[in-house]
């Protein structure tokens, strides 16, 4: 008689709240080129300035991504100026809205790093700046980078150097 009673109630309570009903919901995060970093993070950083300005702002939400499993990032229309190489972790959907666009920096504005000459790499912030890890571990999985419109990703390539990437 318990086993049924037992039985009953599991079997209500996966009708009352099936399961997708109480997977976590993945978060989704809109900034501007104006917004301030998720939660005032790296606001303090004695690296932050007009140049590094963009590089911690999605930084901080790429971050925070990771630590909730994933989610969706929205850039609105506008120039973002990455520095630095961006980490990007697993479940991570990046969106650029029309007009939004990503330009590859070539200033840090301080001498303790130089601007990197990639963007995005699809490997988790925990794991990004750690040694000996690329190889190590099974990778990142579902990331997606979507644009509509006019949304762009500029490398900042001068043309000068085309010559090595193409013949």
């Amino acid at each position: 008689m318990q086993k049924f009673l037992l039985t009953l109630v599991v079997l209500t309570l996966w009708i009352l709240y099936p399961t997708s009903s109480i997977e976590a919901k993945a978060e989704t995060y809109t900034i501007t080129p104006n917004s301030d970093t998720y939660n005032g993070n790296f606001m303090r950083a004695s690296t932050y300035n007009k140049y590094t300005k963009h590089y911690y702002l999605i930084r901080s939400y790429l971050e925070q991504l990771e630590e909730t499993g994933g989610g969706t990032l929205v850039f609105e229309k506008g120039t973002y100026t990455v520095s630095n190489v961006l980490f990007v972790p697993s479940n991570v959907t990046i969106k650029l809205q029309d007009g939004a666009k990503i330009v590859n920096g070539n200033e840090t504005g301080t001498s303790k790093s130089d601007a990197d000459k990639s963007i995005f790499q699809f490997i988790r912030p925990s794991f990004g700046k750690e040694e000996g890890v690329y190889g190590e571990y099974n990778g990142e999985t579902n990331i997606s980078i979507i644009g509509s419109g006019t949304a762009t990703i500029d490398l900042n390539f001068e043309k000068k150097y085309w010559h090595y990437c193409w013949p």
